[in-house]
């Protein structure tokens, strides 16, 4: 959903001035929404006064028009697309889970017949590159073998994918 905070943290842990992502939405009915990619710009004195950094996120997460309350049925709605996608084209989705999740969206990939693959990681949260919090490289090797297991357990490809 491109929060203002992930966007800032992405700037910072880029060196670079401008970030931008593409995200979706949802509307009144409850569909998806595609936005262009959105442009999150340092203000200038922020990292010397914690008011302007305050206004800064609330003045761009006012300006994306997006309730982040929404990210859990944003995500569970685009599971759904990327589903009914991928079977409308014949080929098959696997999602594989890198986090432990709440239940709902399991729920959702079970409902929606979904392949998945728990590849969380034990330690994850313990096992975190220092500064960036992003996973070492022993989560990283975790994550491929066991995708990479899963993907081996797939029968065979669709006719259309072959």
């Amino acid at each position: 959903m491109a929060s203002p905070v992930w966007l800032r943290q992405l700037s910072q842990a880029a060196d670079l001035a401008i970030a931008e992502v593409p995200f979706v939405s949802l509307d009144e009915k409850g569909k998806l929404v595609r936005h262009s990619p959105t442009r999150y710009a340092d203000w200038p004195l922020k990292r010397h006064s914690a008011l302007i950094t305050l206004l800064e996120e609330r003045i761009f997460g006012a300006a994306f028009g997006v309730s982040f309350d929404q990210q859990t049925e944003v995500t569970a709605e685009v599971f759904r697309e990327l589903a009914r996608v991928t079977r409308a084209s014949g080929a098959r989705l696997m999602v594989a889970v890198l986090e432990k999740w709440g239940g709902e969206y399991l729920r959702v990939l079970e409902s929606e017949g979904i392949e998945h693959v728990d590849c969380s990681h034990p330690d994850m949260l313990e096992q975190q590159v220092p500064i960036y919090g992003h996973p070492n490289a022993s989560v990283n090797l975790h994550w491929a073998e066991c995708i990479a297991a899963a993907l081996g357990k797939v029968d065979s490809l669709p006719a259309q994918a072959q």
